[in-house]
């Protein structure tokens, strides 16, 4: 999980963007205390790596985003996981009664707690 912090109007910022901002923070401190630009204005894609400290390639596949953003009129998006449902989700509600009666009934039969290994010696004791 990333934390987020809400920064000036409602915006949510999480962690990996607030470290972007402190990277670039240290770098034009960096510049002010040396009085000149360490990497050349002219040379911004070698300025903006520095700065944010990425990789050649992240900013390439930002580049790329940017041009189908501004051709489409919509925002970055994020890469999010795809959510997949749980096993427990595709038993019918009937099932699931019916799981939970056997587990009951072996409890109170048995005296004890139901595991694989129990289960099967109940089952062979009963063939």
């Amino acid at each position: 999980m990333s934390t987020s912090t809400k920064i000036g109007k409602g915006r949510i910022l999480h962690s990996q963007a607030r470290e972007i901002i402190a990277n670039v923070l240290q770098f034009m401190k960096d510049e002010a205390a040396n009085k000149c630009c360490t990497i050349p204005i002219t040379n911004f894609k070698e300025r903006l790596i520095a700065a944010t400290k990425t990789m050649e390639r992240t900013y390439r596949d930002i580049v790329k985003e940017a041009d189908v953003r501004l051709r489409a009129a919509s925002g970055f998006s994020s890469r999010k996981k795809r959510k997949r449902p749980s096993p427990k989700s595709l038993m019918a509600e009937r099932e699931t009664e019916v799981i939970r009666t056997i587990v009951h009934n072996f409890y109170i039969t048995e005296k004890r707690r139901p595991t694989l290994k129990g289960i099967e010696m109940v089952k062979w004791l009963v063939e």
